[in-house]
C-alpha cells in the first residue's frame, strides 16, 4: 500500500513538473470555500488591458468585514459618495515628472493602492492585488482663463470628479 501510494504521488509530481502552463486553484487564494476552480479559471482568463487578468494578478483575497461594509455602502448609495475623500491643494513650482514618479513608487510599494474589487463575480466579493499599476494623472491648462474663470473651472472639475465615483474593478482607486 505504501509503495503504491508513493508511486502515485511521484506520478502526480512528474505530471505537475511537465505542465508548461501555470494554473491557480481557489485554495491558493484562500477561496476554496467560496469559489470553484472553473469559476476562478474563467475569472483569471478574462481580458485585462493588453493581456489577461491571470498575468496581472499578484494575489486575490476575500474582503475583510470592514471592506465588505464599505463596499456595500458605496454600492447601495453611490450618489452619496460615501467613503470617498477628496483632497486638493496648490503646488508651486511642481516638478510634474518627480510628482508622478513618486506616486507610482508609493503605489508599487503598497498593495492596497494596487487593489481592485470585484463584487459580482463570485458568491463573495474579492480584492485583487495587481502586480503593476500606474497612476493616471490628468493635466489641464487653465492659463488662458481669467482668475475667476479658473476658479469656476476648478470648482466645476472638483464637483464632477467627486460625483463620478469609482469603477471598483479599475486600480488604483484614487
Amino acid at each position: 500500500l505504501a509503495n503504491t501510494y508513493l508511486d502515485n504521488l511521484e506520478t502526480i509530481i512528474r505530471h505537475c513538473l511537465t505542465i508548461q502552463v501555470t494554473k491557480h486553484t481557489p485554495s491558493d487564494f484562500g477561496l476554496q470555500s467560496f469559489v470553484s476552480y472553473q469559476e476562478l479559471d474563467q475569472f483569471l482568463d478574462q481580458p485585462y488591458g493588453t493581456s489577461i487578468l491571470f498575468d496581472q494578478i499578484e494575489s486575490v483575497y476575500p474582503l475583510s468585514g470592514l471592506q465588505q461594509g464599505m463596499l456595500f455602502h458605496s454600492l447601495y448609495d453611490e450618489q452619496a459618495g460615501s467613503h470617498i475623500v477628496q483632497f486638493s491643494c496648490d503646488f508651486i513650482n511642481l516638478n510634474e515628472d518627480y510628482f508622478e514618479k513618486s506616486w507610482n513608487q508609493v503605489i508599487a510599494q503598497h498593495t492596497i493602492l494596487r487593489s481592485a474589487f470585484y463584487y459580482d463575480r463570485f458568491s463573495v466579493p474579492v480584492q485583487n492585488v495587481l502586480k503593476s499599476v500606474k497612476l493616471s494623472i490628468l493635466k489641464k491648462d487653465l492659463s488662458n482663463l481669467t482668475k475667476n474663470e479658473q476658479n469656476e473651472a476648478l470648482e466645476h472639475f472638483i464637483q464632477n470628479d467627486l460625483s463620478k465615483g469609482f469603477d471598483f474593478s479599475e486600480a488604483p482607486l484614487m
